[in-house]
C-alpha cells in the first residue's frame, strides 16, 4: 500500500522523548499498553453515563456541553472508572456520539458515528504494536478536534491499516519502520497536543483499499467519525479494531 499523500508535518517531532523504539522487542504476551499489564480494563459506553453525571454535577440547567472542555471530560471519564472500579476502559466503535460531543466540530456535518475504539488511559501511557506491521504515515494535528499525533500502521497479513491517534509528538518512530508484536512506538498525548481531547488512544481499522482511495483525495480527508445514516456501510469499511489489539 502506498504511503498516504502529503509530507509529515515539520512540527511532528516537537517534543522528543527519552524513550526509544525497540522494534525487535518481543514480549511473551504482547499487549497494547505494556506498562498497564495486570490493570483492570472494561467496556465503557460513555454516553450511557453522561446524563446522570451531568445531573449530579450541574443540575438541570445546562446551556452547553461542558465536555467540550478536555479537563471536564477527563474528570467525567475518571468518575466513570471510579464507579466501575476500572483502571482503564475501551469502547465507542459504531456509537452515535451526538450527545457526548454536542457542540464540537462534528455539529456542522452531523457525522457523529464513531469509527474506532477509544482506550481511556492516562496521558504518557506507552503504546505498543500487537501485530507485525509497517508505519506508512505520520501526521501531527494538534488543532482543536484534530488527531494530535497520528501513526498509521499497515498490517500486511490482514490487508488493513490501523490508525493510532491522539498521541504525544515524539521522535521514537518514523515512516518505514517495521513493527513487531511488543514494539513500543508512542505515548498517549495530553490535551495540549492531542487535539484538545481527554487523554485516550483512538484506534481505527481501515481496509487497505479504502485507505488507499482516501489517501488519493486532496488533503487529509480521513476522519474518526462518519454519517450515522451510513452505519452499515461504514462498519464494513472500518471494521471493529478490537480484533487487532490485546489488552491483557
Amino acid at each position: 500500500i502506498p504511503i498516504a499523500h502529503g509530507e509529515v508535518s515539520s512540527n511532528c517531532f516537537l517534543k522528543p522523548q527519552t524513550l526509544r523504539c525497540v522494534p525487535d522487542l518481543e514480549l511473551e504476551e504482547p499487549m497494547l499498553f505494556p506498562s498497564l499489564a495486570g490493570s483492570k480494563f472494561g467496556y465503557l459506553n460513555l454516553d450511557s453515563f453522561l446524563k446522570p453525571w451531568l445531573l449530579r454535577t450541574y443540575g438541570s440547567t445546562l446551556p452547553k456541553n461542558p465536555l467540550v472542555d478536555p479537563e471536564v471530560a477527563t474528570t467525567f471519564v475518571a468518575d466513570c472508572h471510579s464507579r466501575l472500579g476500572l483502571a482503564g476502559s475501551y469502547g465507542g466503535w459504531m456509537e452515535d456520539r451526538s450527545r457526548l460531543l454536542r457542540g464540537t466540530y462534528l455539529e456542522k456535518s452531523g457525522n457523529f458515528l464513531h469509527l474506532g475504539v477509544d482506550f481511556n488511559v492516562p496521558s504518557g501511557t506507552l503504546v505498543a504494536s500487537d501485530q507485525i506491521g509497517e508505519i506508512i504515515h505520520i501526521v501531527n494535528d494538534p488543532s482543536t478536534g484534530g488527531w494530535g499525533t497520528r501513526v498509521d500502521v499497515f498490517l500486511g497479513r490482514h490487508d488493513t491499516v490501523l490508525i493510532y491517534a491522539h498521541l504525544e509528538p515524539t521522535d521514537i518512530c518514523e515512516v518505514g519502520m517495521k513493527l513487531r508484536p511488543g514494539s513500543i512506538f508512542g505515548q498517549v498525548g495530553t490535551p495540549a497536543v492531542n487535539g484538545r481531547w481527554w487523554p485516550h488512544l483512538h484506534v481505527q481499522a481501515v481496509h487497505a483499499e479504502t485507505y488507499h482511495d482516501l489517501a488519493g483525495l486532496p488533503g487529509d480527508v480521513l476522519d474518526g467519525y462518519g454519517d450515522p445514516a451510513q452505519a452499515e456501510e461504514l462498519a464494513v469499511l472500518f471494521p471493529d479494531p478490537m480484533q487487532f489489539v490485546r489488552l491483557s
